[in-house]
C-alpha cells in the first residue's frame, strides 16, 4: 500500500472556544464531556503521520452522540493537516500513486471525478500530473497539473467510471458554522473530499440520522452561526453538495471494503463493542478510538479484549488530554502500538 499522507509544515489550529450550542439563555459553550470527546479526536488527528499507532478505549455511561463528537475532532484535525501540507510533498505522493487511482479534481467552482493517468515533463512547468476526467472514446479529456496546483486533487476511495462528457458538481460554499469553527484556517476547501478520511464503524442509518439532529453553534465577534454536526462531518453518501470527510461503514458488513483499506484511513472510530470485536483486524494500520457503552450486552467482552491488546501489543502508554472532574463516569485506556505489525 502506498503511504499517501503528506508531511506538513507549521499548523494553524481550530479554536474550540468558539464552539458551543444554543441554550435558553443564548449561546453556551460545549459541556465538558462533549468538549473532551472532540479534543480526543483532535489529539489523534494531530499526531505525526509516522507516529506509533494510537489505541484508545473510552467507556461511557452512555455513548449517545459520542462517536459524532469524536469524529468531528478527527475531521477538524485532518483539515488542519491538509491546509498546512507542503505542495511539493503532496505532489510527490500523488505522482507515486498507481495509474487508474480514483481522484476528484477541482476546476474553479466545479468538482469532477477522474483518474490518475501518469505524469509528463513540460518545458516550462516541469513535471506534471495527468488527471483524466472523460472517457477515452470521447477524447479522454485530461488535465495536466504542476506541483503548485496539486491541492486541486484529492484521492477517492474505490473506483470511478468516467463519463463521455462531464460537467461536474458545483462546489458548495462552506456553511457559516464551518467557517467559524475552522478559523483561522481557510474554509474554502472544506467541502471537497478529504485527504485523510475519518472512518466510523457503526450502524449507518442511526448515525446519519443523529448527525442531522445534533445542533451546534459557533460564536465569533458577537455573531452566532448554528448548524447540525453533519455539516462538520460531511458523511459520504449524505453530503450531497460536495465532497466528503467521513465514511460510515456498517457494523453488519461481512468485511471492510478493500478499496477503503487500501487508501489507509488515518483514524477509525469503533462505535460500540460489536464494531470493535468484529472489525478491529480490518484497520490494523490506522489509529483506533473505541467507544463503549457500559449498558451494552458485549461490553465486558470488548473491555477484556482491550485489556488483552494493552498487555500484548503496547509499545508504551499514550498520554491523552486530561479529563476534568466534571466528566462523571468516563474511563480511559490508551497505549501506542508500532506500525507495520
Amino acid at each position: 500500500m502506498t503511504d499517501h499522507k503528506a508531511k506538513t509544515s507549521k499548523v494553524d489550529r481550530v479554536d474550540l472556544d468558539t464552539l458551543g450550542f444554543i441554550s435558553e439563555l443564548g449561546w453556551a459553550p460545549l459541556p465538558p464531556w462533549a468538549r473532551y470527546l472532540v479534543n480526543v479526536g483532535l489529539f489523534v488527528a494531530r499526531m505525526e503521520a509516522d507516529a506509533p499507532l494510537a489505541r484508545i478505549g473510552i467507556a461511557l455511561p452512555s455513548r449517545h452522540f459520542a462517536s459524532h463528537l469524536v469524529a468531528a475532532g478527527v475531521v477538524l484535525g485532518g483539515y488542519e493537516r491538509e491546509e498546512s501540507r507542503a505542495p511539493e510533498t503532496y505532489f510527490k505522493m500523488l505522482l507515486d500513486l498507481p495509474e487508474g487511482t480514483a481522484v476528484s479534481l477541482r476546476s474553479g467552482t466545479v468538482l469532477k471525478k477522474g483518474k490518475i493517468v501518469g505524469s509528463r515533463n513540460h518545458v516550462e512547468y516541469g513535471t506534471q500530473l495527468g488527471v483524466q476526467v472523460e472517457e477515452r472514446s470521447s477524447g479522454g479529456q485530461t488535465s495536466w497539473l504542476h506541483a503548485g496546483l496539486s491541492n486541486r486533487v484529492e484521492v477517492l476511495p474505490g473506483d470511478v467510471t468516467l463519463p463521455k462528457h462531464q460537467k461536474g458538481l458545483k462546489i458548495a460554499a462552506a456553511s457559516g458554522l464551518v467557517e467559524e469553527v475552522v478559523r483561522p484556517l481557510d474554509a474554502a476547501r472544506f467541502t471537497e473530499n478529504a485527504e485523510e478520511l475519518c472512518v466510523v464503524v457503526a450502524r449507518r442509518t442511526p448515525f446519519v440520522d443523529e448527525a442531522s439532529t445534533l445542533m451546534l453553534a459557533a460564536r465569533s465577534a458577537g455573531a452566532i452561526s448554528a448548524g447540525a454536526i453533519t455539516e462538520l462531518l460531511r458523511i459520504q453518501g449524505d453530503a450531497k453538495d460536495g465532497g466528503f470527510r467521513t465514511v460510515v461503514t456498517p457494523v453488519s458488513a461481512k468485511s471492510p471494503p478493500k478499496n477503503l483499506i487500501d487508501l489507509g484511513p488515518t483514524t477509525v472510530i469503533f462505535e460500540g463493542p460489536v464494531s470493535y470485536l468484529r472489525w478491529r483486524h480490518g484497520f490494523e494500520q490506522a489509529h483506533w478510538i473505541v467507544l463503549l457503552d457500559r449498558t451494552e450486552p458485549r461490553f465486558a467482552e470488548a473491555a477484556a479484549q482491550l485489556d488483552a491488546d494493552f498487555i500484548e501489543r503496547r509499545t508504551d502508554e499514550l498520554s491523552l488530554p486530561p479529563a476534568t472532574s466534571e466528566i462523571a463516569g468516563l474511563e480511559l485506556m490508551a497505549h501506542r502500538e508500532p506500525r507495520g505489525r
